[in-house]
């Protein structure tokens, strides 16, 4: 569905990403999303996903390249669109911006058109961040969607030039694909991402240094939100604080790849799991109209339980056989694992806002064990309570299944690549 506004390049489209898609976007932000973006957002370009996980590339030019048709179609270019940046955004409590065009600036001049696909749910999903037009007085009051508010796959396109503002986020995490077009082929994305993939003489493109996900207290963004599920890293039988305590290890060790564990902190997990539990029995409430314009979020699921405290006993014990190559690699497996469990976008989420935010709180307890844990040699997994081993099971699928669909991801982008590299330009088929 398109809905349009008289006498403005602006648009509201539904259905233009799958679920699935939406799903697959968050997971992959989740694992990539570096700081610095602006205060209580984390983002992942479409350049760092490039250099952090190329696996990743198809599905996110899969998508880039869906929004983008949809918006040539609905606000009518007939000579097409130009991509000056795609990133995944995420925005976390605090987050906010004010009234404001995305070409507000000289150096951004270039800017024609703007689309933001949203990928989770305003009202079950997150609080607040409703995206409003600023009121026109030649636009009528009936005719105007002055709000629009998340679905997963809906799409608000709009000129570059339109005035608009995002309301605070109150909870949860809100995550869109956030793409600004351009007419001028010298601010295209797509040559340097292109420059990027041809990877000089490695063949590959530079990776991102472990320092972008390195927040002011040492913690690495990723490993925090591991760590909210009593989940951590292991290396040389050191729990990983950061991304860059493994390539210290390496360097250690004359540059040699190391392995990298999956550990579980048992009574944190335990408190997760009940946590989790009593949040999902508050119900996540309807869905947003998808017929309307700019139609209310879903209903509110009211205050979810607080999220759990760290445990007073911090030893973790190492899964067996679940061993990656790279922090990376294991942070994709356990997104891959929230994934599977449906409990990647919702409110009930209670992440560590110091670590998500980046914001100036004292540090938050749910991540302080990280810092105190012991590995433990004596606690035996078959001897866990049920419920744990079952969640441990879980991850063990999910790791295997996430290392099968990464193998995919890469057979597609090395087929999709070269066709990149000598028709200059993206395109997708073919890939789940």
């Amino acid at each position: 569905m398109a809905a349009f506004l008289p006498q403005r390049p602006r648009a509201v489209l539904d259905g233009v990403l799958p679920t699935s898609a939406c799903a697959e976007l968050i997971a992959a932000a989740r694992a990539l999303a570096v700081v610095g973006y602006r205060d209580f957002v984390c983002s992942a370009t479409i350049l760092e996903v490039a250099a952090s996980a190329p696996e990743l590339l198809p599905p996110l030019v899969a998508a880039r390249e869906a929004v983008r048709a949809a918006v040539e179609e609905a606000l009518g270019l007939p000579c097409g669109l130009l991509v000056e940046f795609t990133g995944l955004i995420c925005w976390r409590p605090g987050a906010v911006i004010g009234w404001h065009h995305d070409a507000n600036r000289p150096y951004l001049q270039q800017r024609a058109y703007s689309a933001v696909c949203y990928l989770n749910t305003a009202g079950s999903d997150f609080r607040g961040g409703t995206f409003l037009f600023q009121r026109l007085g030649d636009i009528s009051d009936e005719a105007a969607p002055v709000e629009v508010h998340a679905l997963p796959g809906r799409v608000v396109a709009y000129s570059a030039q339109d005035v608009h503002s995002i309301t605070p986020v109150t909870a949860g995490e809100r995550f869109t694909l956030t793409l600004w077009f351009t007419e001028d082929p010298a601010h295209c994305e797509d040559s340097r991402l292109l420059v990027q993939l041809a990877g000089g003489c490695s063949g590959r493109p530079a990776p991102l240094p472990a320092s972008m996900w390195v927040l002011p207290d040492a913690t690495d963004l990723r490993l925090c939100r591991l760590a909210m599920a009593g989940l951590a890293l292991v290396c040389r039988g050191r729990l990983l604080l950061s991304a860059a305590a493994a390539e210290e290890l390496a360097d250690a060790e004359g540059g040699s790849p190391l392995g990298v564990h999956l550990a579980v902190q048992p009574a944190m997990l335990r408190a997760w799991l009940a946590w989790e539990a009593a949040a999902a029995a508050q119900g996540a409430g309807g869905a947003a109209g998808a017929a309307a314009v700019a139609a209310s979020p879903a209903p509110e699921a009211g205050e979810a339980p607080p999220a759990p405290s760290a445990p007073s006993e911090a030893a973790a014990v190492v899964v067996p056989g679940m061993e990656f190559s790279s922090v990376q690699e294991g942070v994709l497996a356990v997104q891959h694992w929230a994934r599977m469990r449906g409990s990647c976008a919702s409110t009930h989420e209670r992440v560590c806002s110091t670590h998500l935010c980046c914001s100036p709180a004292a540090s938050d307890a749910c991540c302080a064990w990280l810092r105190t844990c012991r590995l433990s040699s004596s606690c035996k997994l078959q001897e866990w309570p049920a419920e744990l081993g079952k969640v441990v099971g879980e991850l063990q699928v999910a790791v295997a299944e996430s290392q099968q669909y990464l193998a995919r991801q890469r057979a597609a982008l090395d087929a999709l690549l070269p066709r990149w590299l000598q028709l200059g330009a993206f395109f997708h088929e073919g890939a789940d």
